[in-house]
C-alpha cells in the first residue's frame, strides 16, 4: 500500500512540476509578445521625435540664415555651417541632425534661378535618413516651408545650382511646383518611397 501511495505521490509531483514548467514557458512567451510590442512603439515614438526635431531644427536654421544675410547682395558661398554656430548666428541644438549629431550641412553659392546668378539661395541637407523617416518628412511640414527638395542617396550633391528647373522623381519640389507622375506624386503620399529609395538617404532643402 505504501509503495503505492508512494508511487502516486512521485507522479502527482511529475504532474504539478510539469504544469509549473508549462506555465513558466507561457508566461515567457507572453513577455516576449508583450516586449516586441514595447519596442516596435518605443522605436515609433523615438522615430517620431527625430523627425518633429528635424522640422522644427531645419526651419529654424533656415530662418536664421535668411535674417542674418538680409543686408547682404547674396549669401555666402564657402562657408559651414559650424561657422555659424560659432558665431550665434543659428543655434547649435538647432543644426544639429538629431540621427547623426552632427551639424547639418550647408550648401552655398546657389541661384534662385539661372537667370538671378547673384548667389541668391542656399541649402541645408539633412543626411543620415533611413526610408521611414525620409517618408515622413517629405510627408511633413518642410515642403510648405522650402523652395526647393530633393532626396539624394547619402553622401551625394545637390544636382544643380538652381531651383527652377522641372520637379521629377527625387526632385521633389522646385520654383516650378511639386513633382507628378506615376513614379513620385507629390499628392500621392503612398509614392514618397520611391524618392526615398536609398539604404540611407539625404533630403536637400533650399531657400531663397
Amino acid at each position: 500500500m505504501k509503495s503505492i501511495k508512494a508511487r502516486n505521490s512521485r507522479n502527482s509531483n511529475k504532474k504539478i512540476r510539469g504544469l509549473a514548467l508549462l506555465e513558466i514557458l507561457i508566461a515567457i512567451g507572453i513577455l516576449g509578445i508583450i516586449s516586441a510590442g514595447v519596442a516596435t512603439l518605443a522605436s515609433r515614438t523615438f522615430e517620431e521625435q527625430n523627425v518633429n526635431a528635424i522640422s522644427k531644427g531645419v526651419v529654424d536654421v533656415g530662418l536664421s540664415i535668411k535674417k542674418g544675410y538680409q543686408r547682404a547682395s547674396g549669401y555666402p558661398d564657402a562657408k559651414s555651417m559650424s561657422v555659424f554656430v560659432n558665431s550665434s548666428l543659428v543655434s547649435e541644438e538647432s543644426a544639429t541632425n538629431p540621427i547623426t549629431n552632427n551639424l547639418y550641412e550647408y550648401i552655398g553659392g546657389l541661384n534662385k534661378n539661372a537667370a538671378s546668378g547673384v548667389n541668391d539661395a542656399f541649402a541645408i541637407v539633412v543626411d543620415g535618413l533611413e526610408p521611414s523617416v525620409c517618408v515622413k518628412l517629405l510627408g511633413g511640414v518642410l515642403p510648405e516651408n522650402a523652395a526647393y527638395i530633393e532626396v539624394v542617396d547619402s553622401g551625394t550633391g545637390m544636382t544643380g545650382l538652381t531651383f527652377d528647373v522641372v520637379p521629377g522623381g527625387p526632385v521633389f519640389k522646385t520654383m516650378q511646383g511639386y513633382t507628378t507622375g506615376a513614379v513620385v506624386d507629390a499628392e500621392d503620399p503612398t509614392t514618397y518611397v520611391n524618392a526615398c529609395n536609398n539604404a540611407i538617404n539625404a533630403i536637400i532643402y533650399g531657400y531663397y
